[in-house]
């Protein structure tokens, strides 16, 4: 969330001053390559980099304030840092930087368990299923990583919301032995009572719902003026729309889905009732 808020901001205050990525470069003594960096949230910038630019954007009154964050967010991960645990699919280090500085995001599953609420166990079984060629040492990284990314759930003084809605088969594709099941039941049902999380189920019997192109996520930032964005995924990568309209569009999807999937009550019930099913 603060990554991209600075960065959002700064590009906001320099074009509002009619600045280019030149000019600022020039007053801060360096190329404009380093300033595309810090608009497009690769490098954060130094709090004297923004002692710098603020005043020069006219906005000297906010130096405070990015010099806070900025101090803040030496402590959080960044999506590089995420990204060197294991391999990642093209595009996937920008969801990773994404997705820990998201204040909410929403998201639909049509295969698997959301991976911020997977187990070691059944995240590895998911790995090495998902390629047989894949090294056993890549397969523990890539869990590795998949448990890292989960730690924003529980961050520190506002942790990600996460709302997610999981398709009824989702529950019986089994993922590994019972065992790997069930516990991942008691992990999904013990995670849906945090306060910060809610786990909704579309039953099967909804039969058509406009979700049947499959699984999306949506992040919100609590940026002002930011529309958030939406991400999907297939095996070769991952694609963002950012445009309101194409966001708009994800919204009225989710809210259908939500409108129709059962309460959290309910889910949770049919959780225990798929996990009980393993048993017999």
């Amino acid at each position: 969330m603060y990554r991209r808020m600075i960065a959002f901001e700064l590009q906001r205050m320099r074009k509002a001053a009619d600045i280019t990525q030149q000019e600022a470069a020039e007053k801060l003594g360096c190329s404009r390559v380093r300033i595309n960096h810090f608009e497009s949230m690769r490098n954060l910038p130094r709090s004297a980099d923004v002692e710098v630019l603020l005043p020069y954007y006219g906005a000297a009154e906010r130096v405070e304030e990015f010099r806070d964050v900025i101090a803040m967010l030496k402590d959080v991960p960044h999506a590089s840092d995420l990204a060197r645990l294991a391999e990642v699919p093209r595009g996937f280090d920008i969801y990773l930087g994404l997705e820990q500085g998201a204040h909410s995001i929403r998201s639909y599953e049509a295969m698997i368990f959301p991976g911020l609420l997977q187990t070691p166990e059944y995240a590895g079984a998911l790995m090495r299923g998902h390629d047989d060629d894949l090294p056993e040492e890549e397969a523990h990284r890539r869990t590795e990583l998949r448990l890292a990314r989960q730690q924003v759930l529980a961050r520190q003084g506002t942790p990600l919301e996460l709302t997610t809605v999981i398709d009824e088969s989702v529950l019986r594709r089994r993922i590994g032995d019972a065992r790997i099941m069930r516990e991942q039941f008691d992990h999904l049902l013990e995670m849906s009572a945090r306060n910060n999380i809610t786990v909704r189920i579309l039953g099967a019997d909804v039969g058509v719902h406009p979700a049947l192109h499959g699984p999306f996520t949506l992040m919100d930032f609590a940026i002002p003026g930011d529309p958030g964005v939406v991400y999907l995924e297939d095996r070769l990568g991952g694609r963002y729309y950012e445009d309101a309209d194409e966001i708009d569009e994800y919204i009225g999807v989710m809210e259908h889905l939500l409108a129709r999937s059962l309460e959290e009550s309910e889910s949770r019930r049919l959780l225990r009732q798929a996990r009980e099913e393993l048993i017999r």
